[in-house]
């Protein structure tokens, strides 16, 4: 069973999970389903989030998620998120279940936890993840209504790889703009108060991927080539050195990086140096 159709059985306990944030979180959500207090909660909601109408279970909710376009995806998201905001715990774990096939393929690496029991510290990071999540959908601006999925993800890992001081091993979600052209207009309150001098590289391309400076390739191909902790895997960002699509890769980092210290330069004090400035 993938881990997709893993967290996606509403209805029955699967058996033989081994990992304790994991089985303990799906269990809660096989019991949910048995709780008729759930469907009258989850009926209450229609009265204020008319966006829900029609759905009666937690289950019901994550399928229709999974099955509906970007546009009708960021709707149920955000009416979850406000729910959660007023103090219906119930909208966070379905948000939470919503994205476990995800966080879960999110793995933490630290220096000082890469000997010992791998498999407690798998545990760990995912119980880690997770709580970052929590606090993630606790402090979403609701104005922020669309790519949502995408976003959550990205505030996640900078949460996660920022304060916490770990390397996520995780790409940036593909369903973010992924072409030069598809570049939205710049915004000026996305995550600018975290950017200073001192910011380190990933939070940098997170401050210039949200405030749509760079696309999401873009920014996956700096993450790629510079962030030294990452686990590297061939991708079409990573030619052989040396030869003719090499070159290219490099000049197009060049023009990438001398955009982003360009928007940097022009967010923070001309005074002051750029946090990148050393990649260029």
């Amino acid at each position: 069973m993938t881990s997709r159709h893993l967290f996606r059985s509403h209805d029955t306990l699967p058996t033989g999970i081994r990992c304790p944030i994991l089985r303990g979180l799906l269990e809660e959500w096989y019991l949910l389903h048995e709780n008729p207090a759930t469907s009258r909660l989850i009926a209450r909601w229609c009265l204020t989030e008319t966006g829900l109408a029609g759905y009666t279970t937690p289950g019901a909710i994550v399928d229709a998620v999974d099955a509906a376009d970007p546009e009708r995806t960021d709707q149920i998201l955000l009416a979850l998120i406000r729910l959660f905001h007023t103090g219906h715990q119930l909208a966070g774990r379905i948000l939470v279940q919503c994205f476990l096939p995800r966080l879960s393929t999110m793995t933490l690496t630290r220096d000082a936890m890469r000997t010992g029991d791998r498999s407690s510290w798998q545990a760990d990071s995912r119980a880690l993840i997770i709580a970052e999540f929590w606090d993630v959908l606790a402090a979403y601006p609701t104005q922020r209504t669309i790519k949502i999925p995408s976003r959550l993800v990205l505030d996640t890992m900078h949460r996660v790889t920022r304060t916490k001081g770990y390397t996520a091993d995780i790409e940036i979600p593909a369903d973010l703009a992924g072409e030069d052209d598809d570049r939205l207009p710049p915004t000026t309150n996305a995550h600018s108060a975290d950017l200073t001098p001192d910011s380190d590289l990933l939070t940098v391309l997170h401050w210039a991927h949200t405030t749509h400076v760079i696309t999401q390739n873009e920014a996956q191909i700096l993450s790629d080539y510079y962030l030294p902790q990452r686990i590297r895997r061939p991708s079409a960002h990573t030619p052989a050195s040396g030869s003719a699509s090499a070159a290219a890769q490099r000049q197009r980092r060049s023009r990438i990086v001398r955009k982003v210290i360009a928007a940097v330069r022009a967010e923070i004090a001309k005074d002051q140096p750029s946090p990148i400035a050393a990649v260029a």
